[in-house]
């Protein structure tokens, strides 16, 4: 993204070769590490205690009030 800006907004030039080459290679991995990320089975709620899902939803992320 830093290189699309730098092209458009400030009028910069990037160099040929194997430096576009290791851009795309980084944009790749960036790419694949934030999906892995996104697909993560430790994201997920899988609290045993029925009563304790949902809390993580909560708005503005304050926990549930405990009835008791």
């Amino acid at each position: 993204m830093s290189i699309i800006w730098g092209v458009l907004a400030f009028g910069e030039r990037v160099r040929g070769g194997p430096f576009i080459f290791m851009d795309v290679i980084c944009l790749a991995v960036i790419a694949g590490a934030v999906l892995s990320l996104a697909r993560s089975p430790l994201l997920g709620d899988h609290s045993s205690d029925p009563r304790e899902r949902g809390r993580a939803g909560q708005p503005g992320g304050a926990p549930a009030r405990d009835p008791r």
